[in-house]
């Protein structure tokens, strides 16, 4: 069982669990979208109207932290509350300053190591670090597991060879149901993204989601923001990103 199934079937952790997630999801002003879809998913049993009365009255019903350790007193259990709170906060592939607050907060009051949440977030987001030579582009592309896309050698055929910066060399293409998804080069890689076709190079990188919180689309920063793959199918992309960079 996945940590959520384990914490919400226990009638002793469900209701501190829920409240904890609602609080993560309130805690910039505003639940986004996706965090209501999150939470959603979690309580099925309630129609949009009652979802939303549910989490006013969370929101406003103060988070005792000092109380947390003791609903939850084993060690893995509050574990599996800080990964599922992180998760909470990522749905939307942002972690804001006020989320990250609340979460260290809550590491703190259930007595985990002083660098659990970074423990934590390792697992969800792939950090940029180091230079990328063609030797580790060919090497991450071979044996790798990829479900649904295909790798397929030679240039280009698609619209995205437009935004490949002048003179570069295709060193393979992934497609999905024949049709080309990502351009990957020496330099970096063109992908189709849901804000529009672009070519990222591999320094412009900061960092990409590593585990796709119920089928979300991989996303990945940049100095100038963030861009998301079109089609949830390429969240294998984020594995092959950690083969790229050494996860």
């Amino acid at each position: 069982m996945h940590d959520e199934e384990l914490l919400l079937a226990d009638p002793q952790l469900r209701d501190a669990t829920l409240a904890v997630l609602a609080h993560v999801a309130f805690s910039d002003g505003v639940v986004q979208p996706s965090e209501f879809v999150y939470i959603q998913r979690l309580l099925p049993e309630l129609s949009d109207d009652e979802l939303k009365r549910w989490l006013d009255a969370a929101v406003h019903t103060p988070l005792d932290m000092e109380a947390l350790a003791f609903k939850v007193p084993k060690v893995e259990d509050r574990w599996r509350m800080l990964r599922f709170a992180a998760r909470m906060a990522w749905t939307d592939r942002e972690l804001q300053s006020a989320e990250k607050a609340l979460l260290v907060e809550l590491a703190a009051a259930l007595g985990l190591p002083v660098d659990a949440l970074e423990t934590v977030l390792d697992d969800l987001i792939g950090w940029i670090e180091g230079n990328v030579s063609l030797a580790t582009i060919e090497a991450s592309l071979a044996d790798m597991s990829w479900d649904d896309i295909r790798v397929e050698r030679g240039p280009g055929k698609s619209e995205l060879v437009t935004v490949l910066p002048e003179n570069s060399r295709v060193v393979a293409r992934l497609c999905l149901d024949r049709t080309e998804q990502l351009l990957i080069t020496a330099e970096g890689f063109a992908a189709g993204f849901k804000e529009g076709d672009r070519f990222l190079y591999w320094d412009q990188l900061v960092s990409y989601s590593r585990v796709p919180v119920f089928g979300a689309a991989v996303r990945l920063t940049t100095g100038k923001g963030a861009l998301t793959l079109a089609d949830v199918r390429l969240r294998t992309v984020a594995t092959w990103l950690d083969r790229i960079f050494g996860a």
